[in-house]
């Protein structure tokens, strides 16, 4: 069911969102300029993404003191409306800039050649998963160390330090045929 809900309502209402932003500067930001356009998609989307790095920990910080359901939700869902502001104006400054400078008078082979570059890089880099939806979830139910907190941690996967021994055998002893942690008090049989 939560397969269905997502992929039937909850992805169809992210793109008519979607949409609805692309549109709205598509008509209100130079509609005769595209290119001038994308420039001031850049200018504020990077405005603020700056915004949001500060904006991030003091949220989280408001979010892991308040036990109170409306409170987290609200703090989570301001965070995100800008996260998603950013994302589409983001996506639509660079998406203009390569119609504008990868070959304009084949837009077919620019579409390949951006689509070919762009999922080699991705799967070079190891996160080719960044291109699919990030799923769904509950806004005000993170974990309170997770709340009001964007998911960028490529580099700290790099150079963090290896799991330690507790994970490891906590990995060892799931369960492999339902791939969940046995009871404490059930007995495992060897059998």
């Amino acid at each position: 069911m939560d397969t269905l809900l997502t992929v039937l309502v909850i992805h169809q209402l992210v793109i008519a969102y979607w949409r609805g932003v692309w549109e709205i500067f598509d008509v209100q930001v130079l509609p005769l300029d595209p290119h001038m356009s994308a420039i001031i998609c850049l200018i504020i989307a990077y405005t603020l993404h700056a915004f949001l790095c500060l904006l991030q920990p003091v949220a989280n910080v408001f979010y892991r003191a308040h036990s109170s359901r409306l409170r987290r939700w609200a703090l989570e869902t301001f965070t995100f409306f800008i996260a998603n502001l950013i994302s589409v104006t983001h996506w639509r400054g660079v998406w203009l800039l390569l119609n504008h400078y990868i070959l304009p008078d084949n837009p077919g082979l620019s579409a390949a050649i951006t689509h070919s570059l762009g999922l080699t890089v991705l799967w070079l880099m190891m996160c080719g998963h960044s291109v699919t939806v990030a799923g769904c979830g509950v806004d005000g139910q993170s974990p309170s160390q997770e709340g009001c907190l964007v998911g960028n941690n490529y580099m700290r996967l790099f150079v963090s330090q290896p799991p330690a021994a507790s994970t490891i055998a906590d990995l060892a002893a799931m369960n492999p045929q339902t791939n969940s942690r046995p009871n404490p008090g059930e007995v495992q049989s060897k059998f």
